[in-house]
């Protein structure tokens, strides 16, 4: 008999484009043509190299998926985590299954001159409301500016969430701007 945890980290991705959020704003052309919502939030949150370090670990540390009516389990973060999250939505609680694809950190070339960035890529998994991905990323440009910026793309992947959809869609714009106050917030910490 499988354990709770087990049973989640079974699962597989409910759609075929894991890792297609690495290449964002560029998708594929079957996440671009296939009826998935892009959501996104761009936040400047500090500056200097400490500030950078201190977003990168809330990250690593899924500070910025703790958000009081989202809350998720925190495994060791490395390529293949799964983890669940517990999120207040349509209904009064939704558990919400989702595995790490993809965590890069490097020199990035940026409008303003080259930088550096690190970008954790979540897929979801069978069970969750949404198909889609998660991008979470942290930079660091040349003027020293530090930023988290969130990009989704989804769409329903259950009847509930399709019937739900305007609120669905509210719920990922507080969701993806609660991700960013949380991260501002662990940096000021």
């Amino acid at each position: 008999m499988l354990g709770l945890m087990d049973e989640w980290t079974s699962r597989d991705c409910n759609h075929d484009f894991a890792g297609a959020s690495v290449s964002a704003p560029d998708l594929p052309a079957g996440v671009q043509n296939g009826g998935f919502m892009i959501t996104k939030t761009r936040k400047q949150v500090g500056s200097g190299q400490d500030v950078y370090k201190a977003a990168v670990a809330a990250v690593k540390n899924w500070a910025h998926l703790q958000l009081g009516w989202n809350c998720t389990t925190s495994p060791a973060m490395k390529v293949g985590a799964t983890i669940c999250s517990a999120t207040q939505t349509v209904v009064p609680w939704s558990v919400l299954p989702a595995r790490v694809t993809y965590m890069n950190e490097g020199p990035e070339k940026f409008d303003d001159g080259p930088g550096k960035r690190f970008a954790l890529g979540m897929c979801s998994l069978d069970g969750h409301q949404l198909a889609g991905e998660e991008r979470f990323a942290v930079e660091l440009h040349a003027d020293g500016s530090v930023w988290y910026e969130v990009f989704l793309f989804s769409k329903p992947d259950t009847l509930l969430a399709l019937v739900s959809l305007p609120v669905v869609k509210i719920m990922q714009l507080r969701y993806v701007n609660d991700s960013a106050t949380a991260v501002a917030a662990a940096v000021k910490a």
